[in-house]
């Protein structure tokens, strides 16, 4: 997203600079760029061996994860692993389905249920209302509430922001990763609600001292360059990222399609709110913003789970103290549930599956006799 942001914001200002209808027009083209790519990539795109697993195709599911890790002993063994705790849990929760655990309802059937839901609902809305995804739509508006107003320098900064938008997201996959999700979404929350609280206060010294406006102004301009790398770094990625790992199998689809709606309808509303308290308002809605975004954190560490170094079926020990899955390495190799197959000389599925992709291989490349 970022990086089509910045293609189509170095568009929108060659445009500008030819004075021409193409100033609206190039815009409007640049936004089909990142659709047709997306289309492009989906051919490309595995399956997921959850997904490939529901549908009692588990060759193709072992195909995929053997993709994943390099062919060695190591990866063979998590591999294997991977395999074994998919395949166990998708199993144990189609078991459930007779009592319909994978309905609507059952998003909120159980108290851990309505846990991980409201979990990835409030994901979904935090993002839009902690200024993270409606700030980006107005930012003509907000940079021009501190006193920048020519379209010239409006546009490079937010051409300044998209290319520091890229920067973000990369630092933040990484980051993110190794510290973990809800850690991540406290910090960077927390120095989002300073900026917020900084941008109020410089504002409030702007109309109290209108000969020092510029200098007011580049400190919002920095400000919210520091707030636009804290949201893309951590609300742009978890907003889609850490839902999914949250709900079960069986949820995840209905779930996350719910609370993308709902985050979609806090976003219309932000989108009508945003502007009207950035011009009735000023400052003050800053101050607003940073206030609420206190609430948003203290929901965050009592609520939301860190999923750190687990798989997804890992995270059910997080909301219903179990996994559902065998775990222990003499367990690996050994025909646990319907479904899985053994293999005959005591050789693993995983490499009965790896000679074989080397027997096809070979095949391939023999010269013709």
């Amino acid at each position: 997203m970022p990086v089509f942001g910045t293609i189509s914001g170095a568009a929108i200002f060659g445009v500008y600079l030819a004075g021409s209808d193409w100033a609206w027009r190039g815009a409007i083209l640049g936004e089909l760029g990142g659709p047709i790519l997306a289309i492009i990539g989906l051919a490309f795109v595995p399956e997921s061996p959850r997904w490939l697993i529901d549908q009692n195709r588990n060759d193709e599911a072992l195909e995929v994860l053997l993709r994943m890790h390099p062919p060695s002993a190591e990866g063979d063994v998590i591999v294997e692993a991977e395999y074994q705790q998919m395949l166990q849990t998708i199993h144990f929760e189609k078991q459930s389905e007779e009592s319909g655990a994978s309905s609507w309802g059952a998003l909120v059937k159980t108290a851990s249920d309505r846990r991980r839901f409201a979990i990835v609902v409030l994901t979904n809305i935090f993002f839009q209302i902690s200024g993270s995804n409606t700030f980006p739509y107005f930012l003509t508006l907000v940079v021009q509430s501190a006193r920048i107003v020519e379209a010239r320098t409006t546009l490079l900064v937010n051409l300044g922001l998209c290319i520091w938008g890229c920067f973000a997201v990369a630092f933040g996959v990484w980051f993110s990763e190794y510290v973990g999700a809800k850690r991540f979404l406290l910090a960077n929350t927390a120095i989002m609600t300073l900026c917020l609280a900084m941008l109020a206060l410089l504002g409030a010294l702007g109309i109290a001292n209108p000969q020092k406006q510029s200098s007011f102004g580049i400190g919002a301009v920095v400000i919210i360059f520091i707030f636009h790398f804290v949201s893309f770094s951590s609300w742009m990625i978890l907003n889609y990222t850490y839902p999914p790992r949250i709900l079960r199998f069986g949820q995840r689809a209905k779930g996350f399609a719910l609370a993308q709606a709902t985050g979609f309808a806090f976003c219309v509303m932000m989108t009508y709110i945003l502007p009207v308290a950035l011009e009735k308002m000023g400052w003050r809605f800053y101050a607003t913003n940073a206030a609420w975004n206190l609430g948003i954190l203290a929901i965050i560490w009592w609520l939301f789970v860190e999923t750190k170094g687990k798989t997804l079926e890992e995270i059910d020990a997080l909301f219903e103290g179990v996994v559902h899955f065998e775990s222990g390495a003499e367990k690996l190799n050994a025909t646990v549930i319907e479904g899985v197959e053994e293999i005959a000389d005591g050789t693993s599925k995983i490499e009965a599956s790896r000679k074989m992709k080397e027997s096809s291989l070979n095949r391939q490349t023999s010269p013709a006799q």
